[in-house]
């Protein structure tokens, strides 16, 4: 029996961690959402009455968001779940639902949740769930960990991998580049592990030279405390023979030896001068110290922030994983009308390029044994 995964669960806005790091509250009055990922936030409504536009200027709230227009060219939203009108040239981000009431055209969309549009054209779409389409797919790239599913519609010219398979009324048409499709392959979560690798090794390096710069500032702090220590005694000791020297010189007032009396003035004088050096001396260690302490203390919050940063992306790897092994994999593509020639589709083992027009048929990867052999075939079935 495999091991049970302990589940992902990270405090998002609006929570923060109980005391004893077991569990989640709110801080704040809203709607509970637990994301893909495992992050638990509450979440406020933000209301848009127009269009996303240099009136509103980009958007980044941790809530849901309702537009009642349309998301311009240029502009950027990222929240939890986001309805609206249509998306134009924009950069969509969310940890919850994309509900777009017309299309998607020349956008970069990511989402947690699900993502519903009337058609999407020259996008890239990345999604954690399904993808619902009514009318068409032109020349997009998809990358699902869900299903694609446009039972009633057309893909043409587009890229699409889904892990749970593909649905479409017709694929592809006589003079258009034709459609490359993966199914039950999640190239979404590899593509976001390669990126997570990435980003832990950068997070790494960052800590380590981080820690190296802290061990310098270190080091060269013990330098200082040792030339304290060197500083002090040259000046302890002046001090010292200062005060014996002072103490012979009513016995050579009393022998009237004037050359002995300059002598003994001028050894006082060049050890005062020694003692005012080393105290000066001192004096600018002391400075010196107390600027690297504080870049020192500076450093080690750097150093937290950085590991803390390294936790959070290895929990959200983990999240990765464990997401990935929810559903299995389904390696179907249902037409329900037409798919054309040279289409390509690719499965987990193996692929095929239709060589002729296809009609109301199902492609599916099916795991074969023969003799005791066991290989994998792409089948095509009519419906």
């Amino acid at each position: 029996m495999d091991e049970v995964a302990d589940p992902v669960f990270l405090a998002g806005s609006g929570t923060e961690l109980t005391e004893d790091q077991l569990g989640i509250r709110a801080i704040l009055d809203g709607q509970p959402h637990r994301d893909a990922l495992g992050t638990i936030s509450i979440n406020p409504d933000l209301i848009i009455p127009g269009d996303v536009d240099f009136e509103t200027s980009n958007i980044d709230f941790k809530g849901n968001i309702i537009v009642k227009g349309m998301i311009k060219e240029g502009f950027t939203v990222k929240g939890i779940n986001l309805t609206a009108k249509e998306v134009e040239g924009s950069v969509i981000d969310l940890s919850g639902d994309l509900n777009i009431s017309a299309g998607i055209t020349n956008s970069k969309i990511s989402a947690h949740g699900h993502i519903y549009a009337k058609y999407i054209n020259h996008s890239t779409v990345k999604g954690f769930q399904n993808l619902v389409i009514q009318k068409e797919i032109i020349d997009s790239d998809v990358l699902l960990s869900g299903s694609c599913k446009n039972p009633t519609g057309h893909i043409i010219s587009s890229r699409i991998s889904a892990k749970l398979g593909i649905e479409a009324s017709k694929i592809g048409t006589p003079s258009s580049t034709p459609c490359k499709l993966k199914i039950g392959v999640d190239s979404h979560i590899e593509a976001l592990k390669k990126e997570m690798d990435k980003a832990i090794g950068d997070s790494i390096k960052t800590s380590d030279l981080l820690k190296n710069e802290l061990k310098r500032l270190e080091d060269q702090d013990q330098a200082l405390y040792r030339e304290i220590s060197e500083k002090a005694q040259i000046r302890d000791r002046a001090q010292v023979e200062i005060k014996e020297r002072k103490k012979a010189l009513p016995d050579l007032q009393k022998s009237n030896d004037a050359r002995k009396l300059q002598e003994a003035a001028n050894s006082i004088r060049k050890l005062a001068d020694l003692a005012k050096a080393a105290e000066k001396a001192l004096n600018g260690i002391f400075d010196t110290r107390d600027k690297l302490a504080n870049q020192i203390e500076m450093l080690k919050a750097k150093i937290n922030r950085a590991e803390e940063k390294n936790k959070t992306l290895v929990l959200g790897k983990q999240a990765l994983t464990n997401f990935s092994k929810k559903d299995e994999p389904a390696a179907v593509l249902t037409v329900a009308k037409t798919i054309m020639v040279d289409t390509l589709i690719k499965g987990p083992h193996t692929s095929l390029v239709l060589k002729e027009d296809r009609s109301r048929c199902r492609i599916q990867e099916l795991a074969i044994n023969e003799n005791g052999m066991n290989y994998h075939e792409m089948i095509i079935s009519d419906l």
